[in-house]
């Protein structure tokens, strides 16, 4: 029983992990070799070592008063282990020895007797650490990969509409990304694109890994020979989606079925295991090879021989020096292992690639050198695959220096250009040389400076993805050009390392853009003063009524009570008839001026208006209509007052006419910016497409006058209505 804690620190002593054993009080009772190693090669020299007799709790707690903050939350976990809060806890921490940084995980568990103390695990974890950091940079240089890839890279949920959409997509179907993005397969890529793919796409939904080589009539992109590539999104048993590849081979078709048919020789070369083997006998300068090393050089098994000296002679001119050097350091105990790239002699004269690793495991009494063993891997796949990158490298360096826009990288601190290419050089009127002595603020605006550097700041610091800005150059002759700027951060190590970005001259566009406006202010100018004009006739036409044909009819009125009373009683019953004529000429009269001339619009403002005008409508036509009207923030112009009044009385009058409705309701209201009136009726409804055919009826054409005059004011009609569904019809213009 006395050998078993013996037994057991035995076996803590053999692991890497650092263990310490504390009492209740926080005082390190026992550690095992690798704590006490750790501690003695890493601790200050001014200090004493973290070992037996050390209260670990007054070591964190002199940590934490420095500032570190892992060790303020390490003392109080351990505190809550010890007096018995906790069972256990866990963290992972930084530690800088004096050699290297590390990482750490410590764990602390709680002795079971109570008021025992617990044990702390230190594990190091720094391998799995730097493993996650390498993974994040992946994924991030993965996310511009895609972007600079000249194929098109998307994901397709199971609905069929985009959720991701490389650059490749707009620069196929003229589309930004945000446009792609949640639109279904066929709006991008057409009816007839889209009934080709179909059946391969609902087949990648049903989970299948799809591939396919055919042309394809994209809309917008034109017919093209694609390799289209489909791989479904499992999760948690069910397909949500998949992954789209699509590579263009229209051009390069030929060129990449050479490529494969080169791999389909390469592969029925190296056939049989992947790893050659060798055993070599020093002294005797012999070596015992397995039979993939034979056919990986073309041999038949066995048939490479035993003579060293062979696969000396075997080595390519250029690397048998370099092989003898690294073999000889090895020898020498300068390296633990021997690790080698070179090209050797295969049976048909030529030369493949290969990896060559081994170690020396047998010296004599003197220390020479006995036996040797090793493995040969064929690494040409992986030297053709560099060649490949050095390759795709000089295509895309091309495709930097001559693509049709404007391409930029600066970097991040100091937004100095770091590259440009021709078409920017050509942009600015400046030279390259003098571009990579500038930055991006000494050719932008002094007007668009501080826009341009808060959007490259959401970048900089992590809060947005990409950036995209209008904003004006100063070229070198002085002259001001518009620009549209899109770039992205290339992030080294989670840290933005270079900026990249996409420049379009967009002076022509922004002309244009301005002369269109100017037209439209023009028109809606004009449009106003018509109106007023109208409706200044109209209020001259109603004044003309009244004072003259009015006063008239009034006078006549008179006139013939007057002659009532001298004609004989005969006469009675035809003057009664034209009293009755004239009485109905006064009321119609005055029902026209109202038309013509709404006073209750002038006098008391658009509110009272509208509410005079739902009740008039209900009186004549016995319609039941109820205004829900908010009084309004401001006075309405008199041009835009008088547009709605008009529209709401046009639309009540189809309600009344055409719509069968038992009841429609008028809401106004509106805010600093807009006002808006919308008419909703419970009547038959109606197709709205109707109003675009050119023989509408008398009703369609009300509509659309409503629609062209509210057009002309900057505002906008909306007809929302159906068969049996009623109608909504809503007009808003600016306040």
């Amino acid at each position: 029983m006395k050998e078993s804690p013996r037994f057991a620190w035995a076996i803590l002593d053999s692991l890497d992990d650092h263990i310490a054993v504390l009492d209740g009080r926080g005082t390190i009772t026992a550690v095992n070799e690798a704590w006490e190693k750790f501690a003695t090669q890493n601790g200050p020299a001014n200090t004493s070592r973290v070992s037996v007799g050390a209260n670990y709790l007054d070591v964190c707690r002199q940590a934490a008063k420095a500032g570190n903050r892992a060790a303020e939350q390490a003392l109080k976990a351990i505190a809550a282990v010890l007096n018995g809060t906790k069972r256990h806890f866990t963290m992972d921490y930084e530690c800088s020895s004096p050699s290297q940084e590390r990482w750490f995980k410590m764990t602390v568990l709680r002795q079971k007797k109570p008021g025992a103390g617990a044990v702390i695990t230190h594990s190091d974890i720094t391998d799995r650490k730097r493993s996650e950091q390498a993974l994040r940079s992946s994924e991030e240089r993965l996310r511009l990969l895609t972007d600079a890839l000249p194929v098109l890279i998307s994901y397709v949920d199971e609905n069929q509409r985009y959720r991701f959409s490389n650059k490749g997509y707009e620069h196929w179907f003229g589309h930004p990304r945000e446009y792609v993005e949640g639109k279904h397969l066929k709006q991008v890529l057409g009816e007839k694109a889209y009934q080709a793919v179909r059946p391969r796409v609902e087949a990648a939904l049903s989970g299948q890994l799809v591939t396919f080589e055919e042309f394809i009539p994209y809309r917008g992109a034109g017919r093209r020979y694609v390799r289209v590539t489909y791989v479904p999104d499992r999760q948690n048993g069910r397909v949500r989606g998949f992954f789209a590849l699509i590579q263009d081979l229209t051009e390069r078709k030929q060129a990449e079925q050479e490529i494969r048919e080169s791999r389909d020789r390469l592969s029925t070369i190296i056939t049989g295991a992947d790893v050659g083997t060798w055993d070599w006998n020093i002294p005797a300068d012999t070596v015992d090879v397995n039979d993939r090393f034979c056919t990986m050089l073309g041999y038949e098994p066995g048939t490479f021989g035993t003579d060293a000296r062979r696969f000396f002679d075997s080595l390519h001119p250029d690397d048998l020096e370099n092989v003898n050097r690294l073999v000889a350091a090895h020898f020498a105990g300068e390296s633990e292992f021997y690790n080698c790239d070179f090209r050797l002699r295969m049976a048909d004269g030529s030369y493949k690639w290969i990896h060559d690793a081994g170690r020396l495991i047998e010296r004599d009494h003197r220390g020479r050198p006995l036996r040797m063993v090793g493995i040969h891997s064929d690494i040409s796949d992986r030297k053709l695959a560099d060649e490949a990158l050095k390759a795709r490298e000089e295509e895309f360096r091309s495709m930097f220096e001559l693509a049709a826009v404007g391409n930029a990288q600066s970097d991040p601190d100091t937004l100095r250009f770091t590259r440009v290419n021709r078409k920017f050089c050509d942009m600015t009127g400046y030279t390259e040389e003098e571009l990579l002595n500038m930055t991006s603020r000494d050719i932008t605006c002094p007007e668009d400076r501080t826009r341009d550097l808060a959007e490259i700041q959401k970048v900089v610091k992590g809060k947005a993805g990409m950036w995209s800005i209008e904003k004006r150059y100063v070229r070198k002759d002085g002259k001001l050009i518009w620009v549209s700027v899109n770039g992205a951060m290339m992030r080294l190590n989670g840290r933005p390392h270079r900026m990249v970005a996409n420049v379009v001259d967009i002076t022509e566009r922004k002309s244009y853009e301005e002369t269109l406006r100017s037209h439209r202010e023009a028109l809606r100018n004009l449009a106003a003063e018509v109106s007023l004009t109208q409706e200044k006739e109209r209020r001259q036409i109603a004044d003309e009524l009244h004072d003259h044909v009015g006063q008239n009819l009034m006078l006549a009125k008179m006139k013939l009570g007057e002659l009532n009373t001298v004609l004989p009683v005969p006469y009675s019953a035809s003057i009664e008839q034209v009293r009755t004529l004239l009485d109905q000429s006064i009321k119609d009269m005055r029902s026209l001026i109202r038309d013509l001339c709404p006073q209750v619009l002038y006098e008391l403002g658009l509110e009272a208006a509208i509410d005079w005008l739902v009740e008039q409508t209900q009186a004549k036509y016995g319609l039941r209509c109820v205004a829900e009207i908010t009084p309004l923030r401001r006075p309405v112009r008199e041009d835009c007052r008088l547009v709605l009044f008009q529209a709401a009385r046009e639309l009540l009058v189809n309600v009344a006419k055409h719509a069968r409705a038992k009841q429609a309701t008028v809401i106004l209201k509106g805010d600093e910016a807009r006002v808006t009136i919308r008419v909703m009726d419970d009547g038959r409804g109606f197709d709205p497409r109707f109003l675009s055919l050119p023989n509408s009826t008398a009703r369609g054409f009300g509509l659309f006058s409503i629609r062209e005059r509210v057009a002309l004011l900057g505002g906008e009609l909306q007809i929302d209505s159906a068969p049996g569904k009623g109608t909504r019809a809503t007009v808003t213009v600016p306040a």
